[in-house]
């Protein structure tokens, strides 16, 4: 099962260097990255994620509507939370490994179920990963850990205690790649 995600993920980022339509520009290669939206879509993504040659969402979802409403703004690739049932569940696997713009990255919803991936991935002799993308947390992150950037973009959804709803842009350039945190 895994072995599928994995190939239909890198199916996906063949070629046009993500899934279809996705390209890269002068500047770079610009992802919209989304975690934890609980079912939750904020109408400012439209505005914020213009542009973007594909939306990265790192899990606990909420309703399939919240996916379908992000690929009015560009290509989608997912993986499931710990709180995602049902339709979601049997749609997206809990770890994806993609090949984006020339750089690896890991996919999950939590960091702990991305570093064991990573381990077995090793252990199959597999290139190294650049960039891990989570969530589950809800705290936004952009660090770089041993030469591989660490990437949580927070929580999409709601404002939760004192952690204001965030969403993250990746940019991926020649030899480069870096992530930037917005507030909604």
């Amino acid at each position: 099962m895994k072995q599928l995600h994995r190939e239909r993920a890198e199916a996906q980022s063949r070629g046009c260097e993500g899934p279809e339509g996705a390209r890269r520009s002068a500047n770079g290669m610009r992802i919209g990255v989304i975690a934890d939206t609980h079912g939750r879509f904020d109408a400012r993504l439209e505005d914020l994620f213009s542009g973007v040659e594909m939306i990265l969402h790192a899990g606990d979802i909420g309703p399939l509507r919240v996916i379908r409403q992000l690929e009015q703004i560009a290509a989608v690739v997912a993986v499931r939370g710990n709180t995602d049932r049902g339709a979601v569940w049997d749609r997206y696997p809990v770890v994806r490994f993609l090949s984006i713009g020339g750089k690896e990255v890991l996919l999950v919803h939590r960091m702990e179920d991305g570093l064991r991936a990573i381990r077995e991935e090793q252990a199959r002799d597999r290139n190294g990963t650049d960039i891990i993308v989570y969530g589950h947390t809800h705290r936004a992150e952009s660090v770089s850990r041993d030469g591989v950037l660490c990437f949580n973009p927070g929580s999409g959804g709601a404002q939760r205690g004192q952690t204001r709803a965030t969403v993250g842009i990746l940019t991926l350039t020649e030899g480069e790649c870096q992530g930037e945190i917005v507030r909604l």
